[in-house]
């Protein structure tokens, strides 16, 4: 026998929402300190873990490994073939052994075509057709082996191969031996006003939206939190969510169990060095409770502060509808028109290795802190001129 985790597609969610809704332990939390806020966060996660455990509990299966296609009909033609394979061996007729196994073998392929048809035929939505066309398109051969260092020679070992992407995609990253036990609440202390407007930020319809948007089984971060869990017990955790985002933006901090990220290396498009560590892409599982609080104040900055200033219409990442392929139509277009008016279009193009990998947090606060001061000495200069044109009138 062999022992497998429980499925989470067959968990019992009226017995997990029944463990949620009874513990005692549960209550809406009083945050003022980051300590607070940590055991806050724990507290939430090992309860909806607890309870996902006991409602979907470990499976014990066999070995054996059913297929769909396999059926009743194949079984007697294999029986059938396994009993003339044994007669030939002894009286060496192995004409009717050899017509009941191609029967056997056509009917199998009959049988496997059938149930692929019917498997394709019920695909109907994206994101399903998606995952066949990963798992039909993937090469299992790229997977992260022996990596060429900087020095041109190669690791030999998978803790050496693990630093060099380290190195390599999250440059300054450091690997840390202990978690340190200490909280950092330097500067963090609790602002009435900053709750207020946390408050205003997170409310329970706008968590409820979040916690929605997600797939129910997608990918869980370190803390195997996945979004079903939350959406399952949306009506105990919504207003425990509400509060710990709350608590996180007034204190300006994280908890140190959002912060675990787990992260896979997939090989990039096209023919590649398999040797070089940029020949493949991370991918970061993140925790779900921060990707919602993330989705909020999201959807928070998008229908309060750009609505009234919006971003330039040259900007085309990070906005839905927009991306690298309406970029390029932009830009062709405009080199289209200077062509049709005969005129000389000249184009640079600039590519920053590691752009995003190698900025740093101080570097965002400072073009942020500087495009601030353009924009309201250019809102001033604005207002004054306007008030100078209503005077001239």
């Amino acid at each position: 026998m062999i022992r497998n985790p429980g499925n989470p597609r067959k968990t019992n969610w009226d017995l997990y929402r029944f463990y949620l809704k009874n513990d005692n332990k549960i209550d809406e939390p009083s945050i003022k300190t980051c300590s607070q806020l940590e055991s806050a966060s724990d507290e939430v996660i090992d309860k909806m873990i607890s309870s996902y455990h006991a409602s979907c509990p470990v499976q014990h299966r066999s070995s054996s490994r059913d297929v769909p296609w396999w059926n009743d009909k194949l079984a007697e033609l294999r029986k059938k073939s396994r009993q003339l394979f044994n007669r030939a061996k002894v009286t060496s007729d192995w004409d009717h052994y050899k017509k009941a196994l191609t029967e056997y073998n056509r009917e199998l392929r009959r049988a496997k075509r059938k149930d692929w048809r019917r498997v394709c035929e019920e695909i109907n939505n994206a994101p399903t057709a998606a995952r066949l066309h990963k798992v039909l398109s993937k090469d299992h051969s790229n997977g992260l082996g022996s990596l060429k260092k900087e020095d041109g020679s190669f690791t030999v070992d998978s803790s050496e191969t693990l630093e060099v992407m380290m190195r390599t995609h999250f440059p300054g990253s450091a690997p840390v031996l202990v978690e340190a036990q200490d909280l950092d609440e330097a500067g963090r202390f609790w602002s009435t006003d900053a709750y207020l407007k946390a408050c205003e930020i997170f409310t329970p319809s706008r968590v409820d939206w979040a916690l929605s948007s997600f797939q129910p089984y997608k990918s869980a971060g370190k803390d195997a939190i996945f979004p079903a869990l939350l959406q399952q017990g949306k009506e105990v955790l919504i207003p425990l969510l509400t509060e710990i985002f709350r608590a996180s933006v007034t204190l300006s901090y994280i908890p140190k169990a959002w912060r675990k990220v787990r992260v896979v290396f997939i090989p990039k498009a096209g023919r590649r060095d398999k040797t070089t560590p940029k020949a493949f892409r991370p991918i970061s599982l993140s925790s779900v409770l921060l990707k919602t609080m993330e989705k909020i104040v999201d959807d928070y900055i998008k229908s309060t502060s750009l609505m009234k200033f919006p971003l330039s219409k040259n900007q085309f990442a990070y906005q839905s509808g927009k991306s690298t392929i309406t970029a390029l139509q932009s830009l062709v277009s405009k080199i289209e028109k200077s062509l049709q008016a005969k005129e000389i279009a000249l184009v640079a193009f600039l590519d920053i290795e590691g752009a995003f990998d190698n900025a740093s947090y101080s570097s965002m606060r400072s073009a942020m802190q500087c495009d601030e001061v353009m924009f309201l000495g250019n809102l001033k200069a604005n207002s004054v001129d306007q008030l100078y044109n209503n005077s001239a009138q």
